[in-house]
């Protein structure tokens, strides 16, 4: 299933509970072959069998923060999976 234009494939991991795994072509789509990219010449994200994944739980919860930026939230505000995706999302776009 693609990404939607409300709840992208990187959103969708959390939502649904997913492993930090998305799919390339996803990722690149929502994010940008150019910061795919550098991310994994810079060892912050893994690229292997058609996937991207992150070494660390910090990356996995800025990456949806940044789909996120400009959309609504919804029941995300209240649901504890969203709680530290949320705080990053504050910390990029400012008060």
């Amino acid at each position: 299933m693609g990404p939607g234009p409300d709840c992208p494939e990187i959103v969708r991991m959390i939502d649904e509970n997913r492993p930090t795994t998305v799919p390339q072509a996803d990722f690149e789509l929502e994010l940008g072959e150019a910061f795919l990219h550098f991310c994994a010449s810079a060892n912050i994200l893994v690229v292997e069998d058609g996937g991207v994944r992150s070494f660390h739980q910090l990356i996995s919860e800025y990456l949806p923060a940044v789909a996120l930026v400009g959309k609504p939230l919804g029941d995300r505000a209240g649901n504890w999976r969203w709680r530290e995706v949320i705080v990053a999302l504050c910390g990029i776009v400012g008060p």
